[in-house]
């Protein structure tokens, strides 16, 4: 009956195929419509036949049907002519030289070539339809109704019988003697290589099974150019643990010798499985990581030098166990060696990104069915919600591997590192609380000249340290739950799981109202984070728990981190491993102090004692790292160290650390005689450089060290900025001393420095020149030879963008030390002596200092750019630890926000207001920043922004393009109104309607209500007192200030509308009469190479806001196909329009005519505009 059966269905699928290849012609047969019935029948039956006989080629894997050894040795027959035949059409097929003769002694000989059969069958029946065809379902009986939820009927069957086939063949494998002996782990069905008999059928074999998977799961397995891009419309999970188990095992045969596998291949394997059984010492090593009760203690331990060393809270009874063995023992459970094998697998594999995240359809379906059904999220929002759960699974996996192999120190460091990304993840989308743009110190009037009362002696300064230290420890709550893993349960950037979590916290009364935290209620906490949601403060509601988020992240990665180093230091690994984990910790813990930010609830700035404390943990483990590398004799590893990274970049990254240590002391008072704890820091600071420097140059000398422009691997350069800028740090903060104390403190600043020279042939020469009792000559050349050295980073680095910030800094504040008794205006627009002023490249002889620093501040804003300035991150595959501090969102924001606030003070100084309104025009139109956006959209529960950010209001507002528009607006404010301060009644009408219009320009940026400015309280911005000031001197009949500052503004609203509104119509209509084409072109003259136009073009269209291209460039080409021709430049006078409009012209050189399209450019003094076109020579 099965014989019968199987040749009826041989025929029906024949004639299915052929029904359907004559359907599918273009010639149509004159049978009629019967036979066209027959063949959409037959279309649709074409599908389940297949599936059928696909089934059938099964029975061969079926371990009944399969004999032993013995008994096939019994039942063989004869080898005849029709047998040898066929065996060798197979052989052929798959390319195998396989002698029959010979190899009938194998003990599965027949067993092998069953299965050689049943997988070529397969592999005809499901090439034969094509991806869309495969991947459809069967319209069949309800019974099978649960298809919906396995997947497609074909790729379903192939994989359950190609999964069976292969088993057949790894045991076949066993019984040929293939790796089982005890050393192996994988054995049987569970080896990763098929025998060498079986290698051909085996890889075709899988071939087959990824082909299907993709039809199921949505991946690739391995990557095929040969396949199509085509995309499944839905994905499934393994229907059963023994589908997992099949998928698990095809996957590590095709990935055996990759590092890491895809990590949605993993999530869908996992999705499947039942969870590992907890025991004892799994609760243990959980119950270290995720417990909040002694997070307090932790965060404080952590920043202590010896913090990293085994903690008291960690069961150490549990490294005395035995781990659980690797190996795969025949009576195991599957889905226990699945789900073991996926933990391992997990920490080999690369960390999730947002580059490397699976799309949104291939891993939608793994995910939670709150979060696939939540439409209201933006792409952005979905994406980091991805690439949590990912991250979050990944590092579950681990802690699981870790709960039996708990000696396992990679993977308690791999395990770091997810926290440390979730950590990273969310901070870089967190509102910046410190504003990059107030705290700059850039100039002098940003730097108030410090008081009597704002330094101590460094006993008073210790102990007020120390009180704000315990002060902020006891007022702020860092975690508000008993189990910290709850953070991995619900992505931080999803609005429905934050809620979710809130209610979910809600009902676990007990440990809330309970949990006293150091003296600190946590319920109370939790209830003032839920008011605010309650209140509709959506965006401090996630920001508070973006700082619970974080805390808790840091806190798990610190305990990964001490139980890796300490296992690393008991097992004795090898001096580049221990080394690596060093430098990750020291990387980790430098990082804390770079934003400044003590995470938890309220969110608060890191105290000097915290980070005095840091600085010196990462400061003694970057020296160990050194002393290791000392230690090492391999030759090899002299030029890169022990784990890739030299020996200069760690002495480098000392130098930071001890760079922060001394910041700790910057109010410290000097005394002559007795250095302070600040001098000391920093010049321990400076030898550090100085070591790093010398040792670069070696280096440099055996192979020229590997640069990326523009970014943070510079090499030498690097050094030898952060060098010289510390040198600079050091005078300026003298300088800034209170006159009674500023002599020590210059004094103490110069003994600093001086050791610390760029030119030393000039120090040489010069020196001699200047005693000792001459400090202010002392002071002046150091300071030229600070300059220098900035000048020297950007000649050898033309895009090394942070010497010119210093460089700007030096020129500006170059009369403050010349005279720094000077009354405050004459410090701000100073000058210097000519013969002072040539000692310092750049600064002008006898003009003011900004004018000078703004020409060297420019260099990175001579262009519109995506970023605005010149600032890039170029990080390698294998950072260092410098590179990988400034390889985040947080840290390119600060830098970006440092430049553009100092361009930005700069222009307020020139009284210049042209490039300002440039940098606004170009703020408008590059993306929305990452806090600016999730700030934006959290008042709209996660969806997009209902407008662009250039209309977001300026009286609130977080993030680089909201702070850049709103200091450049207020700074063109300011400038205005300075200058009419001296602007009387007899002024200029025209000159007072432009400034009028300056300024009512400056209040439409800003984007308010006369509402929302009522609200204000009489509290005006520069903007509004700019207007009103302006008003004031224009109109006689402004409402006193008495009467409010509402009918005010309202009054100045509607006299700019009366005054602009008329001029505006009126270049309308001359708009509106040159579309109509009333108007001529006008004609160039060809009497010259340069040409002028003295009339407005004819044809002049207004460009909208986002239009930011460049002037089209003029067409090339000749008139005539082959004529000769040559460049020749016109000139043509700029109409009065809106810069970033377009406008036409019409050129005439003899014969040959050409209408150019121009545009009016942005912020320029030039009157005229000059282009080029191709004239044929034959024009006259």
């Amino acid at each position: 009956r099965l014989v019968r059966m199987t040749e009826s269905l041989l025929w029906f699928h024949k004639l299915c195929r052929q029904q359907v290849s004559a359907f599918n012609s273009d010639i149509v047969p004159s049978t009629g419509f019967l036979h066209l019935a027959h063949r959409s029948a037959a279309k649709i039956l074409a599908l389940p036949v297949a599936s059928v006989m696909v089934a059938l080629c099964g029975v061969f894997g079926d371990p009944s049907h399969t004999a032993s050894a013995s008994e096939e040795k019994e039942m063989r027959t004869p080898v005849g002519s029709d047998y040898i035949k066929t065996r060798r059409v197979i052989s052929e097929i798959y390319s195998e030289s396989f002698n029959f003769q010979d190899e009938q002694n194998h003990p599965s000989y027949d067993a092998i070539l069953e299965v050689w059969h049943a997988v070529h069958c397969i592999d005809l029946l499901f090439g034969a339809f094509d991806d869309k065809k495969s991947s459809s379902f069967v319209a069949v009986a309800d019974r099978f109704s649960d298809e919906k939820k396995r997947g497609p009927f074909l790729p379903l069957i192939v994989v359950r019988v190609l999964g069976k086939l292969a088993d057949v063949l790894l045991l076949c494998h066993v019984s040929e003697g293939g790796p089982s002996a005890p050393a192996a782990k994988h054995v049987g069905k569970w080896a990763e290589s098929y025998a060498k008999i079986t290698e051909t059928v085996g890889s075709r074999l899988d071939g087959l099974m990824c082909r299907a998977y993709r039809f199921l799961h949505g991946f690739y397995i391995i990557s095929d150019p040969s396949t199509s891009t085509w995309v499944p419309d839905a994905v499934f999970i393994p229907e059963n643990t023994a589908a997992a188990a099949h998928l698990y095992r095809c996957v590590r045969r095709k990935l055996s010798k990759k590092r890491s596998v895809q990590n949605a291949i993993l999530t869908c394997i996992g999705a499947a499985i039942p969870p590992l059984r907890e025991t004892e010492k799994s609760k243990c090593i959980r119950k270290y990581i995720f417990e909040s009760g002694t997070i307090e203690e932790d965060v404080s331990r952590y920043e202590n030098v010896d913090g990293y060393d085994i903690s008291n809270q960690f069961p150490v009874w549990v490294l005395n166990e035995k781990d659980d063995t690797d190996f795969i023992h025949d009576g195991e459970d599957e889905g226990y060696i699945v789900a073991r094998g996926l933990c391992k697998l997990w920490t080999k594999g690369m960390m999730p990104t947002l580059g490397t995240v699976t799309s949104e359809k291939a891993i939608g379906s793994y995910l939670p069915e709150e979060e696939r059904s939540s439409e209201n999220n933006s792409e952005e929002r979905e994406n980091i919600i991805q690439l949590h759960t990912t991250v979050s699974k990944k590092v579950r996996a681990i802690i699981t591997d870790l709960c039996y192999s708990p000696k396992n120190y990679e993977g308690w460091f791999t395990a770091a590192q997810c926290f440390n990304e979730l950590s990273a993840i969310i901070c870089d989308r967190l509102d910046h609380f410190h504003d990059y743009f107030e705290d700059s110190k850039f100039s002098p009037s940003a730097c108030d000249e410090t008081d009597d009362g704002c330094v101590w002696p460094v006993e008073e300064l210790q102990r007020r340290m120390k009180l704000e230290y315990e002060n902020q420890y006891q007022t702020t709550v860092h975690a508000l739950c008993s189990d910290l893993s709850v953070f991995l349960n619900f992505p931080w950037a999803s609005f429905t799981s934050l809620k979710k979590m809130s209610l979910e916290l809600k009902q676990d009364q007990a440990e809330c109202v309970n949990g006293i935290v150091q003296g600190v209620s946590a319920y109370p906490t939790f209830e003032k984070i839920r008011s605010l949601y309650n209140s509709g403060e959506l965006s401090s509601w996630q920001q508070a728990w973006g700082g619970q988020f974080v805390s808790a992240f840091r806190t798990m990665a610190d305990r990964c981190l001490c139980m890796s180093h300490h296992l690393a230091r008991e097992e004795g690994v090898d001096s580049d491993e221990l080394c690596s984990i060093k430098e990750f910790i020291a990387t980790h813990v430098y990082s804390k102090i770079q934003g400044g930010v003590k995470y938890g609830y309220p969110l608060a700035s890191l105290p000097d004692e915290a980070k005095f404390r840091l600085a010196i943990c990462s400061e003694n483990l970057f020296q160990q790292c050194i002393n290791l590398n000392d230690a090492d004799d391999d030759p090899d590893n002299e030029e890169c160290g022990l784990t890739g990274v030299p020996k200069w970049q760690l002495y480098f990254m000392l130098g930071k650390s001890q760079e922060k240590k001394s910041s700790a002391f910057r109010s410290e008072m000097t005394f002559v005689g007795k250095p302070s704890l600040y001098s000391i820091y920093i010049i321990q600071a400076l030898e550090s450089y100085e070591k790093s420097l010398l040792e670069a140059k070696r280096v440099d000398k055996i192979s020229a060290l590997d640069l990326k422009q523009g970014g943070s691997s510079n090499g030498i350069i690097e050094v030898i900025y952060r060098l010289h800028a510390t040198r600079l740090k050091v005078l300026l903060r003298s300088i800034n001393f209170h006159a009674d104390d500023r002599i020590a403190a210059e004094m103490e600043g110069l003994a600093v420095v001086e050791n610390y020279w760029f030119d030393k042939s000039e120090v040489e020469r010069t020196c001699p020149n200047y005693p000792k009792e001459e400090y202010k000559e002392r002071l002046w050349f150091v300071l030229s030879d600070i300059v220098a050295a900035m000048a020297h980073c950007r000649q050898e680095r033309p895009f090394f963008h942070r010497s010119v910030f210093r460089h700007a800094q030096a020129l500006l504040w170059a009369p403050i030390f010349f005279d720094p008794d000077d009354d405050n205006n004459w410090r701000l627009m100073g000058c210097v002596p000519p013969t002072k002023s040539l000692m310092l490249r750049g600064m002008n002889s006898g003009g003011p200092s900004p004018n000078s620093s703004i020409a060297v501040m420019q260099l990175l804003f001579d262009k519109k750019r995506a970023q605005i300035c010149s600032v890039w991150v170029t990080t390698p595959p294998i950072p260092s630890p410098f590179e990988m501090i400034n390889d985040s969102t947080r840290k390119y924001t600060a830098l970006r926000s440092k430049y553009t606030s100092a361009f930005i003070e700069l222009n307020r100084l020139c009284n210049r207001t042209e490039p300002l309104k440039t940098l606004i025009s170009w703020i408008k139109l590059i993306p929305r920043d990452l806090p600016s956006f999730y700030h934006i959209t959290a008042n709209n529960h996660g969806g997009n922004p209902k407008n662009p950010h250039s209309k977001d209001s300026l009286l609130i507002g977080v993030g680089y393009n909201w702070s850049s528009r709103r200091m450049a607006n207020s700074s063109i404010a300011d400038i205005i109104l300075r200058q009419a301060n001296y602007l009387d009644e007899e002024s200029t009408n025209k000159q007072l309607q432009e400034y009028l219009r300056d300024t009512y320009d400056c209040f439409r940026r800003m984007n308010v209500s006369t509402d929302e400015i009522a609200s204000l309280n009489y509290k005006m911005t520069v903007e509004i007192e700019a207007l009103l000031r302006i008003c004031l001197l224009l109109f006689k009949d402004l409402p006193p200030f008495n009467v409010g500052i509402k009918p005010m503004i309202e009054f100045a609203i509607l006299k700019c509308r009366e005054l602009f509104q008329a001029k505006e119509a009126k270049k309308r209509k001359s708009l509106t009469k040159a579309e109509s084409g009333q108007q001529k072109c006008s004609k160039i003259s060809p009497s010259s190479d340069r040409k002028m136009v003295h009339q407005p073009a004819d044809l002049i269209t207004r460009q909208s806001n986002n239009d930011h291209e460049a002037n089209d460039p003029p067409q090339s080409g000749l008139s005539q196909a082959g004529a000769k021709s040559r460049k020749r430049s016109f000139e043509v006078v700029i109409p009065d329009l809106p810069a970033g409009s377009h406008f036409h012209v019409k050129v005439t050189v003899g014969n040959f005519e050409r209408r150019v399209k121009l545009r009016v450019p942005e912020a320029s003094e030039s009157k005229r505009l000059r282009f080029s076109l191709d004239i044929p020579e034959d024009s006259t």
